[in-house]
């Protein structure tokens, strides 16, 4: 807040006092995530900084040097600053040792029931991205903190969360320990499949369901039904949601909107089986002038 107020009392020509930034010692991606944090870096072209701000991010900069190398693992940096003016241009020189890094020592990932029979989370688990002996980096571990619990969403557990997470750093002795438990909860299931359309019968409609109700709810197959949809060429446009707000008894309904295509006006439909292509809905389209034969395959 001091350094905003800073900002906003004193303002002078940028000009009068030109400046260079200089970070030795890091390569990338520590190199330019300092560079992006570094506040210094940031103004220095800016016509609202003052000597006195020039001298005030100066003396943060060690700090934003250390906030921006530590989510790689690098906690105790040694950091060498210089701030000085020659033949009228600043120099602010940083030149930074990283240090030893912080190794994962111990992973402990913990769900709170077997999923061996669930593909999605078995592989979640078996290619997790946190490896014993591996430099801590702070932004896989909460990348697959929240894969974690999205997998599990996805897979119909709707209450998941992660009910223990601990990242334990040791500093002086440059180890880490994780520990994760995702509780699953109840796994929901699919519910009835609603849709106010008027352009194919209901109980059609659902013949392009890839699940049934009852079914574990799993979003994967919601994707693959308006897939489906699309592909039967009945429809110009097809949105299919699960009405998670508006489950009931661990039931997620299904939601189906669709728009009519432009030349689309009436169907008569058949059903029908053949060795080669399965499954077949004949349809009919009927309008004043013609009428269309159209067949969809069910696989």
């Amino acid at each position: 807040m001091a350094l905003l107020l800073i900002f906003s009392c004193q303002k002078q020509v940028r000009a009068e006092f030109p400046l260079e930034v200089t970070v030795e010692g890091l390569d990338s991606p520590l190199y330019e995530n300092v560079l992006a944090r570094l506040k210094i870096n940031i103004h220095k072209d800016s016509e609202r900084v003052s000597l006195r701000n020039l001298h005030v991010l100066h003396n943060r900069a060690e700090q934003d040097i250390r906030s921006a190398i530590a989510p790689y693992g690098y906690y105790s940096p040694v950091i060498v600053s210089e701030l000085k003016q020659v033949n009228g241009v600043w120099h602010a020189n940083y030149s930074v040792s990283r240090g030893n890094p912080v190794i994962i020592r111990k992973i402990d990932i913990e769900l709170s029931e077997d999923v061996a029979s669930n593909a999605p989370l078995t592989k979640i688990l078996q290619e997790q991205p946190l490896s014993q002996g591996d430099i801590l980096q702070q932004d896989v571990y909460e990348s697959y903190k929240k894969e974690l619990v999205q997998t599990a969403f996805q897979e119909g557990y709707l209450e998941a969360k992660l009910s223990r997470h601990e990242l334990r750093i040791n500093r002086n002795e440059y180890f880490a320990d994780i520990a994760l438990k995702l509780d699953l909860g109840p796994r929901y299931k699919f519910g009835e499949m609603r849709s106010g359309q008027q352009i194919i019968d209901h109980d059609l409609l659902s013949r392009f369901m890839p699940f049934k109700p009852g079914d574990p709810y799993r979003e994967a197959q919601l994707f693959e039904y308006q897939k489906n949809l699309y592909k039967a060429g009945y429809f110009q446009q097809v949105t299919v949601r699960g009405n998670i707000n508006g489950a009931m008894a661990e039931q997620v309904p299904v939601d189906v909107e669709v728009k009519e295509l432009d030349h689309l006006n009436k169907y008569t439909f058949g059903i029908g089986y053949a060795t080669d292509t399965g499954g077949r809905i004949t349809a009919i389209r009927e309008n004043k002038d013609q009428q269309t034969l159209v067949e969809a395959f069910l696989h």
